[in-house]
């Protein structure tokens, strides 16, 4: 996935932001043209901390090698990962959680004034669909500029989003009114169990 909106909150981004085909040769032709004729050497940072950490990284080594970009995966314990590599080193892996809202995920990850914004994307642009997404009440409305944010984070932004965990959960027939929630987290106010 090039962008952060997971199909579940969002279903018509995936109509509207298709995942892009891998192109070795145009990746090859951008880094001879940046000065790497010959690829590049590149430190992938990661931790055995969080499943599928380091299955990110050696997914990513080995489907960037045709290109010509050899990837050298670091390891670095869980208890030193988030204080001395997250957010310091050029290139890392992380993970998260789904947010409860769009404007969460993006608010706090790919806002210029993030705390979390971990590819250090900045984009006048993208603050602005942001902030018109939070503020626009009409649901139509709102799912066309939080498209747009898609578009834009897929075409220029810095970080590579490999997948999105499926959420499984499992109820009884006679539970009524269950909605599954795209953060895993529950929200039991309007279920009932029939007698």
């Amino acid at each position: 996935m090039p962008h952060p909106i997971p199909e579940l909150a969002l279903p018509q981004v995936a109509k509207e932001v298709p995942i892009p085909k891998q192109d070795v040769a145009r990746a090859q032709k951008l880094l001879a043209d940046a000065g790497y004729p010959d690829g590049i050497d590149i430190t992938l940072w990661t931790s055995e901390g969080r499943p599928g950490m380091v299955e990110s990284a050696v997914t990513f080594q080995e489907l960037a090698r045709p290109a010509g970009i050899r990837v050298r995966i670091q390891r670095v314990p869980i208890s030193t990962y988030w204080d001395d590599v997250w957010m310091k080193r050029e290139f890392c892996v992380s993970n998260w959680n789904t947010r409860p809202t769009i404007d969460i995920g993006l608010t706090q990850a790919y806002h210029s004034e993030a705390k979390w914004n971990e590819s250090f994307f900045k984009s006048p642009e993208l603050d602005r669909l942001i902030e018109q997404g939070r503020a626009e009440p009409d649901e139509a409305k709102r799912a066309a500029i939080y498209v747009r944010a898609a578009k834009l984070l897929s075409e220029e932004g810095g970080s590579i989003i490999p997948y999105f965990r499926d959420l499984i959960t499992a109820v009884n027939k006679r539970v009524r009114n269950f909605v599954m929630f795209p953060t895993a987290e529950y929200d039991f106010r309007s279920v009932w169990v029939e007698a």
